[in-house]
C-alpha cells in the first residue's frame, strides 16, 4: 500500500497524478511494506541545480519506507511538467524496489527502469481513452 500525505499548496492536478500513479504501481507491483510518500512545493532548491524541476529521495527507515516527493512552483506547462514529477516517482520506488530485494541502493539502471515504468503508466492511460 501507498499513503501519500501532502500539503494543502499542492495543486489538485499534482495530487491526481501521484495518487493515480500510486494506485496503478500498487496494482502491479508488490510490495511488502506500506511506503508513505510526503509531496511539497518548494520555492527554491539549495541543493538542486537550476534546471532540475522536481527532487525525491527514499529513506528505507528499517521496515518504514518513505519517499519525500518536492517539486518547484511550475513554471512549466503542465504537459511538460507530468513526466518529470512520475520520473521522480518510479525513480524512488526503484530505490523501493531495491531495498525490498535486499539490494545494495545505487543508481544502476535505476533511471532506464524508472523510465520503463512511466512508460508502462502511460500505456495504461492511453488503454482506457
Amino acid at each position: 500500500m501507498i499513503k501519500i500525505y501532502y500539503y494543502s499548496r499542492i495543486p489538485k492536478w499534482v495530487l491526481v497524478i501521484h495518487t493515480t500513479f500510486a494506485s496503478w504501481l500498487t496494482d502491479n507491483f508488490t510490495l511488502d511494506h506500506t511506503i508513505k510518500i510526503h509531496l511539497s512545493y518548494v520555492i527554491s532548491f539549495a541543493t538542486a541545480n537550476k534546471h532540475q524541476r522536481a527532487l525525491g529521495f527514499f529513506n528505507p527507515n528499517k521496515s518504514k519506507p518513505y519517499i519525500g516527493l518536492a517539486c518547484r512552483i511550475p513554471k512549466l506547462s503542465r504537459d511538460q511538467q507530468i513526466p518529470l514529477l512520475l520520473e521522480t516517482f518510479a525513480h524512488e520506488f526503484c530505490h523501493y524496489e531495491q531495498f525490498r530485494d535486499g539490494k545494495p541502493r545505487n543508481h544502476r539502471g535505476v533511471e532506464n527502469r524508472a523510465y520503463s515504468l512511466v512508460n508502462r503508466f502511460h500505456q495504461y492511460v492511453r488503454s482506457l481513452q
